[in-house]
């Protein structure tokens, strides 16, 4: 009798793993859960998200573990209290072992406060955002439309610039204070106002809301011109046309995203996280806001509905680089060229260096900054071995270096032409 709840829990368990890992039918993943299931909790979600500035995830996981603290506090009371008085409760014949084993033991209700919300979350994982690592995925439906082809960022085509050195470009142009320090010919001198100051200053905590909002919308559009382009299974059919009525059923993303404390994350190697239950983005306010926006780039095409880590960092970057805002293709622009840099050679990487904007110079610094004052090298192992386990459960057998096939696959949309520079 008193196993019973602690039974129905790990079938509740039982349940959410069947449901994730089950062979279900691909049209089923496709139109079932993404085309039709998500859009619509993705509605719900994105206003919880939007509706308060601090993190609604956070709070209800400390109001978790305070309760399971009480309790705990409670059963060692209890246990002190059996102690102090176990010498009538012997001579009644009642052993403080029977009081442990009964039904109202002292550490029953810790138990059943950990093992019920646990069964829960593990069953509503595949229903929030576990399931949309099982849909068909961007980078298949790429690879397949462009053959096997690959992008080098290194070679110029054409006669023109490579398409590193086009990041440059965007970077120039984009740069904070570029208006000033480039002005155009024959324009009239003006003072920078609140109105067209770039925004990405400070930390990730002070960017302002309407450049959160900027970078979610970049985000929402481009995840629907890409689903539309190579995913159109995973869309309803009335959500497959290029229609203001059409974008209703895409994929709602928050216009916000939450800041957690500096250090919270980079201390484990990481920046930015999306809670899979309420689809809430977060990221580390111990970055520099550039590198901050671009990391909200990532967490909101996961709240889209891109799970893996290659399709939300390719679906960040190129929602970044084709925003309408310049701070947003800024961010983009600087988040691309520095990972480019990871495949250069020492020259490459002097003169790739050399050619950037000092501002932008500045901001990698800063971010690189950020990363080495926080990082606890244990910790990252420990993080890094977790997730890359995580991430095989999911079906990526890259494990972490899904993060590089980002890139690549950033490289071969915008090499096809979907996103500039």
């Amino acid at each position: 009798m008193t196993r019973r709840p602690f039974v129905a829990a790990a079938a509740v368990a039982a349940a959410g793993l069947v449901l994730q890992y089950a062979p279900w039918p691909q049209p089923w993943l496709d139109a079932g859960f993404m085309g039709w299931w998500f859009p619509r909790l993705t509605r719900v979600t994105a206003r919880l998200a939007a509706g308060v500035g601090w993190s609604l995830s956070a709070a209800l996981l400390a109001a978790w573990l305070l309760g399971l603290a009480l309790c705990a506090l409670a059963a060692l009371v209890g246990r002190r209290r059996v102690g102090l008085g176990g010498g009538s409760r012997r001579r009644s014949g009642v052993g403080t072992g029977d009081v442990r084993r009964g039904r109202h033991g002292p550490w029953r209700p810790f138990r059943l406060a950990l093992a019920w919300p646990a069964a829960l979350l593990v069953t509503a994982f595949p229903l929030t955002f576990g399931l949309a690592y099982r849909v068909s995925d961007l980078k298949s439906a790429v690879a397949e439309r462009k053959a096997g082809r690959s992008v080098d960022p290194w070679v110029a085509h054409a006669g023109g610039e490579s398409l590193a050195y086009r990041l440059v470009a965007v970077l120039t142009a984009t740069a904070p204070g570029a208006a000033e320090d480039h002005p155009v010919a024959g324009a009239a001198s003006e003072p920078a106002t609140s109105a067209t100051a770039s925004s990405v200053t400070g930390s990730a905590a002070d960017l302002p809301a309407a450049l959160r909002a900027a970078a979610a919308r970049c985000v929402a559009r481009t995840a629907g011109a890409l689903r539309r382009e190579f995913l159109p299974a995973t869309l309803a059919p009335g959500a497959r046309r290029a229609t203001a009525a059409a974008d209703a059923g895409l994929p709602a993303v928050p216009d916000r995203f939450k800041t957690l404390p500096a250090g919270t994350l980079l201390r484990g190697g990481y920046a930015g996280i999306v809670s899979p239950w309420l689809l809430e983005p977060h990221v580390d306010a111990g970055l520099p806001a550039a590198a901050g926006l671009a990391v909200a780039l990532h967490e909101f095409a996961h709240t889209a509905g891109f799970a893996r880590e290659a399709e939300a960092e390719a679906v960040g970057l190129v929602a970044g680089l084709t925003c309408d805002d310049p701070d947003v293709r800024y961010a983009a622009a600087l988040s691309l060229a520095r990972s480019l840099l990871a495949a250069a050679s020492a020259d490459e990487e002097r003169e790739y260096l050399a050619a950037w904007p000092e501002r932008a110079r500045q901001d990698a610094r800063a971010a690189e900054a950020a990363a080495r004052r926080y990082r606890t090298p244990a910790l990252q192992r420990a993080t890094d071995a977790v997730y890359a386990t995580y991430l095989r459960s999911q079906g990526g057998s890259e494990g972490l270096g899904e993060y590089a096939g980002g890139t690549a696959l950033a490289l071969a949309l915008i090499g096809g032409g979907l996103a500039p520079p």
